[in-house]
């Protein structure tokens, strides 16, 4: 997971960052463009794997315990947060409800 590349502080070359965060955003896009929202982007759900000789990296999307439906997203972040707490909004750790 890039958690673990984060915690060994092991240096990435920017074009391997690049490709990352290109898949990330990608993966992202795609995942809103369903109407869902995953509510839990952090290191540890974002895994990757290099396929043996190819110079790449794929980067995957995990964990859609939290996943909402966009049209059912705002009522459920009235009433309740969830996610990681160190890694969500912080309007949503302290309740500030008006800038949902």
């Amino acid at each position: 997971s890039i958690d673990n590349i984060i915690k060994a502080n092991y240096e990435l070359p920017p074009g391997t960052l690049r490709a990352i965060a290109r898949q990330l955003f990608e993966g992202l896009r795609l995942i809103h463009e369903k109407g869902l929202a995953h509510r839990d982007i952090k290191g540890e759900n974002l895994m990757m794997h290099c396929p043996p000789g190819s110079d790449r990296v794929i980067v995957k999307i995990a964990d859609f315990g939290l996943v909402k439906f966009q049209d059912r997203l705002q009522q459920t972040m009235l009433m309740s947060a969830k996610g990681t707490p160190l890694n969500m909004a912080p309007e949503l750790v302290i309740g500030d409800r008006k800038s949902l």
